[in-house]
């Protein structure tokens, strides 16, 4: 359909205009929505991505490699703990985790360490975010974690990541994932 390509291509090209010369996109366009964290930089690149896969056009793939990049380096701890915000570890967020699952899943055909990536972060959050009851925990801060499974920012979105990392070719997560979907352990022995 010519007209959702021409509604697609320009979505991108706006997506190539706000981008930073680091990488990264603010958060919003207003001055008060100056931040970037990092879900929100990879729904932009997994945009880019996906536009190029669907269209064939490579015209954004400068400006999606970038903030590719931008992505894996700002947004992680050494341990892969995936950080909400660029400048900061605190607060580690379970949907910063589901979506960094998803980002490396998405670019594990053209990054050969996207899959080593998605799986040091789903390891982190399986040690460090789940619940012994089979959910996850809202945020992790330096001092303390708030627990609340809440169901469509935490809860759905891990679901979803957990489900394309059993489907990726990183299918030796199923003998971890596996457990957690039938007798509500956390994995993390």
């Amino acid at each position: 359909n010519e007209t959702y390509l021409s509604l697609a291509h320009k979505a991108m090209v706006f997506l190539q205009r706000g981008q930073l010369q680091t990488g990264g996109w603010y958060y919003g366009r207003l001055r008060r929505q100056r931040w970037i964290d990092s879900f929100h930089t990879s729904y932009n690149v997994c945009a880019l991505l996906d536009y190029q896969r669907i269209t064939g056009d490579p015209a954004f793939e400068e400006a999606m490699l970038r903030g590719h990049r931008y992505y894996q380096t700002s947004f992680f701890t050494g341990e892969g703990a995936p950080k909400y915000f660029h400048n900061r570890t605190f607060p580690v967020d379970i949907h910063a985790c589901s979506q960094a699952i998803l980002h490396f899943i998405a670019f594990s055909s053209i990054d050969p360490s996207a899959l080593a990536r998605a799986s040091k972060t789903f390891h982190w959050t399986m040690r460090n975010m789940a619940a012994p009851d089979g959910s996850f925990y809202y945020q992790r801060h330096r001092l303390w974690t708030n627990r609340a499974p809440y169901m469509r920012w935490g809860q759905a979105w891990m679901l979803r990541a957990l489900a394309k990392l059993l489907l990726s070719s990183a299918s030796p997560h199923a003998a971890v994932i596996t457990p957690i979907w039938h007798s509500g352990e956390n994995g993390s022995g």
